[in-house]
């Protein structure tokens, strides 16, 4: 059975494009532009990392995601 990695990405609302992402596994990101959420998302999906599921808690969501871990 394979093995997963998983990244956990929060956002916050933003009044410029909806929700920018702030942290990932609970580390601050640390993002050279205002970076809004859809284009974070297709950064990480280069990356090889699968939207599996969001959820949404006041103005925050958690976007989760998961890709094959290196053996």
């Amino acid at each position: 059975m394979g093995k997963w990695e998983y990244l956990f990405v929060d956002s916050l609302w933003d009044i410029r494009c909806g929700h920018s992402p702030v942290s990932a596994n609970r580390q601050k990101l640390k993002l050279e532009d205002d970076v809004c959420v859809d284009a974070y998302a297709n950064k990480l999906g280069e990356e090889g990392w699968e939207l599996v599921s969001v959820v949404e808690v006041g103005n925050m969501m958690r976007l989760f995601f998961k890709r094959p871990k290196d053996s």
